[in-house]
């Protein structure tokens, strides 16, 4: 029995030691592999060590260089800074762009009339503008022509901020009287201005030297908002413009609303009335009342489809210049003409466009015999977007003017422009 115990008793030993050797072998092996995988961390770390080193260094000859080149740059245009007004954007030089129109015309017409059946740059513009302060900015654009001398048709300066949501610009500006004549040749959707346009305002719209304050409304709806531009300018009209006469010393005054409605995601609609009071003489004070109507509805069918409807009327009152005037029966003038144009564009393609212009017109002057009635035209178009800075456009149009002759007028126009310019193509 004694025996029997013995034996079971180091039978119990002999498993017990088996046990702690396996045991033990397990915790060499877990200590061995935390050893190799401290090993490796420690080898991170040191190349991460040298890494950043490596990086500090770099940086911090980066920052010499860049302190011993601010310091020959701040020698050299010390005299420059002393002059600059606080507040400046940093920049000191004037955002500048150009813009290049170069038009082919070929018509009925005999007479060698400016651009008439040859190619033509009708219009270069420089454009030049710059912040002068964080409450003011400095725009001006001057045109050159091989059919005419260079002229300043823009320069003014823009103020924000002195009265709440309220801005002012002074100088000579294309006042915001309407959405053709404030435009610029380069964002229009045809080759020329529409003829009420040119027969009223002027053959390019109406720019003048005067002061323009403009608006929101505080209304509470956020689907439409109202603006109220207010202005008055110089006397005197565009070139062959008939509206208002020739003394810049007559002002003319004017006040617009313009209402904006975002319709949906995809469609918007704009309406505008501006009233207008001006001289139609030298002689005359605040005989002319025109009223000016316009209405722009744009829809997108996609990211690359966009149909654009545009319309704008211009009605005027002068019976008190008529009856102001002795020899103004003899001489037909109306009392009420009017006239307007209708558009439509549809942009089909992301760099294809097509559209149409109608066009209708009563000239003030009637004529001695006052056969003079009425100019009615259309136009058709077709433009070609190269990219946002080169546009292609070809367009037929077709006026049967009040003189009772037509005339046929086909237009091939480049619109190029480069640098900064704040009127882009469309």
């Amino acid at each position: 029995m004694k025996r029997l115990l013995l034996l079971a008793f180091l039978a119990l030993a002999t498993s017990a030691q088996a046990q702690d050797s396996v045991q033990l072998n397990k915790i060499s092996q877990q200590l061995e592999l935390l050893s190799r995988s401290l090993k490796e961390l420690q080898s991170t770390v040191h190349a991460q060590n040298e890494r950043i080193a490596a990086l500090e260094k770099e940086n911090t000859d980066l920052r010499a260089t860049a302190a011993s080149t601010a310091s020959v740059n701040a020698s050299a245009i010390a005299p420059v800074t002393q002059t600059l007004p606080s507040g400046t954007s940093g920049s000191y030089v004037p955002d500048i762009g150009l813009v290049g129109d170069i038009v082919g015309t070929s018509s009925d017409r005999d007479t060698d009339e400016e651009g008439n059946d040859r190619f033509s740059v009708r219009e270069l513009e420089l454009i030049l503008g710059h912040d002068i302060d964080p409450y003011s900015r400095f725009d001006a654009t001057i045109t050159f022509s091989d059919q005419e001398d260079p002229e300043i048709e823009e320069a003014y300066v823009s103020y924000w901020g002195l009265l709440e949501d309220t801005k002012f610009r002074l100088g000579r500006v294309r006042p915001r009287i309407d959405i053709t004549s404030a435009m610029h040749r380069d964002a229009l959707e045809t080759v020329d201005e529409p003829l009420v346009i040119q027969n009223y305002l002027g053959i390019e719209g109406l720019f003048k030297t005067g002061l323009e304050v403009s608006n929101y409304l505080p209304l509470p709806w956020e689907t439409v908002t109202h603006e109220t531009i207010f202005g008055m300018m110089e006397g005197g009209t565009g070139e062959d413009g008939t509206m208002f006469g020739t003394s810049l010393r007559r002002q003319t005054y004017f006040g617009r609303l313009k209402n904006f409605w975002e319709i949906s995601d995809h469609s918007s609609a704009q309406l505008g009335t501006t009233y207008m009071l001006g001289s139609s003489n030298d002689e005359a004070i605040a005989d002319v009342h025109a009223v000016i109507t316009d209405f722009v509805y744009t829809h997108k069918f996609n990211s690359e489809q966009k149909l654009t409807l545009k319309s704008e009327a211009i009605f005027q009152n002068r019976s008190q210049g008529v009856e102001q005037s002795e020899e103004s029966d003899s001489n037909g003038f109306r009392h009420s003409p009017w006239g307007m144009y209708s558009l439509a564009e549809y942009r089909f393609a992301p760099r294809w466009a097509f559209g149409g212009r109608w066009d209708y017109v009563q000239p003030i002057d009637l004529g001695d015999d006052g056969s003079r009635a009425s100019t009615v035209g259309w136009n058709t178009f077709l433009t070609f977007y190269q990219s946002e800075f080169a546009r292609w456009r070809f367009q037929y149009e077709h006026v049967n003017n009040a003189e009772e002759s037509s005339n046929n007028i086909f237009f091939l126009q480049g619109t190029f422009a480069i640098g900064t310019h704040k009127h882009a193509l469309q």
